[in-house]
């Protein structure tokens, strides 16, 4: 992640920087534009970064232990738990953005496959668990499909 100046700027400055930020964001109304523009806003490392914590918010959500979210995604414990931490007293802006993902299907269907991907990265290969998730995992394709 960028290093932040040590020369600290007024609070005024920042507020209005900020507000100039969410403006921008909130502007941008395709997944092109989005790409686009974070592409050009941020590095490589802080796009990684930016996308491993909402999946650590994600994953938190739907209950997955700290163990499973280390193992998976590659983090350190206390990337959980800020995480966490900033869920448990805030979270209400992640809540808001995580139920309108929720409501649009591809989304949802993108959410669901990572969640089967933890999972089966969890369990034994052709365990009773591993095919009681294949099982889960084909009748939620044939309910899908209709």
């Amino acid at each position: 992640m960028g290093q932040i100046s040590k020369r600290e700027l007024s609070s005024k400055v920042k507020r209005q920087l900020q507000e100039a930020l969410w403006q921008a964001i909130i502007r941008v109304t395709t997944s092109n534009d989005a790409e686009q523009f974070i592409n050009d806003l941020l590095t490589e490392t802080e796009k990684v970064m930016l996308a491993k914590r909402l999946a650590i918010a994600l994953l938190l959500e739907k209950g997955y232990e700290y163990r499973t979210i280390r193992d998976v995604l590659k983090v350190s414990t206390g990337t959980i738990m800020m995480v966490g931490d900033r869920l448990r007293r805030e979270g209400w802006g992640f809540r808001q953005v995580s139920q309108k993902l929720e409501r649009d299907r591809k989304i949802k269907a993108l959410l669901t496959k990572i969640g089967d991907m933890v999972d089966e990265m969890m369990v034994r290969p052709y365990s009773r668990q591993w095919v009681e998730l294949k099982k889960r995992q084909r009748q939620r394709s044939l309910n899908d499909s209709f």
